[in-house]
């Protein structure tokens, strides 16, 4: 009885973590979406050049800054490690520590032909089209990784649980179990890979070859997919896996 208590314990503990990330949409990390933004100064208006530029400087401090509490709050559910968290921190303090420079050189531009190439100069670090969809990505994909290593070190938990059920569970169980081990193994070496292309999405990969940098794209949506659909399926075997096992 104490052991089967304890095997209990141990699905529904895990069933929880794997059942809610696994399950969560990709809006619950989700970036923002970019805006086209237009101004319209005259030719040598150049306290108008600054306003814009410094509205569209906000706009991207504030979405870094709402990026950064998206990361503190789900290191602090130990949904990633302090390394992941760390690592993807530092690189939002990098483009908040760009933006406030720009501002300031910027804000004291002396002419507006100089205020307007400080504006392209916000444009060409590419905060709304690449840093931030990239940043929140590596975030789900931390996310997905840790209820992967989770669902992984489940295994003997669950295979002592079958080993230990009644024939008449076992020929339900067993072919649930390989899926589930199946599942998990489809996905090692897609997240690889997806860890392998994310840094290759850059702002200069972007601005100087636009084709590698789509293909790139195109390949991680396809690693996503893969990895996201493997593990709500896993999920869902684990959840059919202990209804069996605990029926009540």
């Amino acid at each position: 009885m104490l052991i089967k208590q304890s095997i209990m314990q141990n699905l529904t503990r895990v069933f929880v973590i794997g059942g809610m990330a696994a399950t969560m949409g990709l809006t619950f990390l989700q970036a923002p979406v970019a805006q086209a933004a237009t101004t319209k100064c005259a030719a040598n208006d150049t306290r108008c050049v600054i306003t814009f530029g410094d509205q569209q400087i906000q706009t991207r401090q504030n979405d870094l800054n709402t990026l950064n509490t998206k990361i503190q709050t789900i290191l602090g559910k130990k949904q990633i490690t302090d390394a992941q968290a760390n690592d993807l921190s530092t690189d939002v303090k990098n483009h908040l520590s760009i933006m406030s420079t720009l501002k300031t050189r910027l804000d004291a531009a002396p002419n507006a032909e100089e205020a307007r190439e400080d504006v392209k100069s916000i444009y060409q670090h590419r905060i709304l089209a690449v840093v931030l969809p990239r940043d929140y990505r590596i975030l789900h994909l931390d996310v997905e990784i840790g209820v992967r290593d989770k669902l992984v070190d489940l295994k003997p938990t669950l295979e002592n649980a079958i080993d230990k059920a009644s024939d008449a569970q076992k020929a339900k169980l067993n072919p649930l179990f390989t899926d589930y081990k199946s599942d998990l193994t489809k996905i090692e070496g897609v997240i690889d890979n997806a860890q392998s292309t994310l840094p290759k999405l850059t702002a200069v990969a972007y601005n100087t070859d636009r084709d590698e940098y789509k293909a790139n794209d195109t390949t991680l949506k396809q690693d996503e997919r893969t990895i996201h659909s493997n593990l709500v399926s896993a999920a869902k075997d684990l959840h059919q896996i202990r209804q069996i096992l605990d029926p009540q």
